[in-house]
């Protein structure tokens, strides 16, 4: 058993192509969802970035772009600055953001993924692109958890667990 302290095993566990499955997959789901209950979009959350679900599935999807512009070493998008409102408008900084991440683990070497950087929102803290990437798909998993409890919490009508284990991923 890997203790942490070893060299994991290349095949152990799922790949960063596996992961962007899952992500794909359930942002779709999502977008369905919401298409079919818009009224879901302006449930309260009561943080302070994210006032309501449509304006927390705007930061899911602005901090992937985030992620991805620290990645790529790049700026960040101005299409993540713009001031968004209608789900197509949301879910296109998804699309965008997929795109970017699909070009960086095309690109991606194992040398690459250990590059350290300074995180752009903590000053002096250093994190690996393996750490910017993982982060691109827990993220997401973690605000549409909250979104999930959220909405059933509102009554809207549930579509089922969104646990990886019952996803197509990983056969």
């Amino acid at each position: 058993m890997n203790t942490g302290t070893e060299q994991a095993h290349e095949d152990f566990g799922p790949s960063f192509q596996d992961l962007f499955a899952y992500n794909q997959s359930e942002t779709a789901r999502w977008q369905r969802w919401l298409e079919a209950n818009p009224g879901a979009l302006e449930i309260v959350v009561g943080g302070v970035h994210a006032e309501t679900v449509r304006n927390l599935v705007t930061h899911i999807f602005k901090a992937e772009l985030f992620l991805t512009s620290s990645l790529l070493n790049e700026e960040f998008p101005k299409s993540a600055a713009a001031s968004v409102s209608t789900l197509d408008e949301i879910f296109a900084l998804h699309a965008e953001a997929s795109e970017r991440v699909v070009r960086f683990m095309q690109a991606m070497s194992s040398e690459e993924l250990t590059q350290t950087q300074e995180f752009k929102f903590k000053p002096g803290f250093v994190v690996s692109k393996s750490k910017l990437l993982t982060q691109f798909f827990l993220h997401g998993v973690h605000h549409w958890a909250q979104i999930a409890l959220l909405v059933r919490q509102a009554g809207f009508p549930s579509d089922g667990p969104h646990d990886f284990i019952l996803s197509s991923v990983i056969e």
